[in-house]
C-alpha cells in the first residue's frame, strides 16, 4: 500500500488500493505467500530474549493475520497496527507511536526493521532507531541513500545488535 502511495496520483490511490487488496485477498496470490528465509528463526530467537515484536504494515488487518496464520507467526507478535488502525500511513509515525504507547515503550528502546524507503522515513519520523534489510525493495545503494542506522543483507543481523 504504501509504495501505492508513492507513485500512484492522489485521486486515483482509493481506485488503486481496492485492486490491489482485491488481488491480495485472492485465493491464488495468498498461496503462492512466503516469508522471507530467516524471519521465523529469528522471531524465535527475540522472543527466546523476551524482546517484544510489533508488525506495523500497510496491509489491511484481515490480510495482515492472513499472512501471520498461514506462516505461523501469530504467537511471537506482541502488538500489530494495520493501515484500517490509523488515519494516516507510512511514513508518518502513527503506526509505530500507536505500537509504543501501547507497549508502554520509549522511542530509544525500539529498533524498527523494514525493506522499504517508507519504513525507514517511519522510524525517523517516530524518533526510532532504524534498520534496513536488503530482502526487499531497497538494494544496497538506495538503503545507504535512506540512512537508517543500520543495514543489513538479511534479517539475522538484527541479532547482532541484543
Amino acid at each position: 500500500t504504501e509504495i501505492l502511495h508513492s507513485f500512484v496520483p492522489r485521486k486515483n490511490r482509493k481506485e488503486a488500493v481496492g485492486y490491489f487488496n482485491r488481488l491480495i485477498n485472492s485465493k491464488d496470490l495468498n498461496k503462492h505467500l512466503i516469508v522471507f528465509k530467516y524471519v521465523n528463526k529469528v522471531l524465535e530467537r527475540l522472543k527466546e530474549k523476551k524482546i517484544k515484536i510489533g508488525v506495523a504494515t500497510g496491509n489491511n488487518r484481515e490480510n495482515m493475520n492472513y499472512i501471520l496464520s498461514k506462516n505461523n507467526m501469530e504467537s511471537k507478535i506482541d502488538f500489530s497496527v494495520s493501515d484500517e488502525d490509523v488515519k494516516k500511513g507510512k511514513p508518518d509515525p502513527e503506526m509505530l507511536l500507536k505500537i509504543l504507547k501501547s507497549a508502554k515503550i520509549n522511542p530509544d528502546e525500539v529498533l524498527y526493521v523494514g525493506d522499504a524507503f517508507f519504513d525507514i522515513e517511519t522510524a525517523k519520523n517516530a524518533g526510532v532507531k532504524s534498520c534496513a534489510v536488503l530482502t526487499g525493495v531497497l538494494n544496497k545503494k538506495e538503503a545507504e541513500e535512506s540512512k537508517p542506522d543500520f543495514i543489513f543483507d538479511d534479517i539475522r543481523g538484527v541479532l547482532k545488535l541484543v
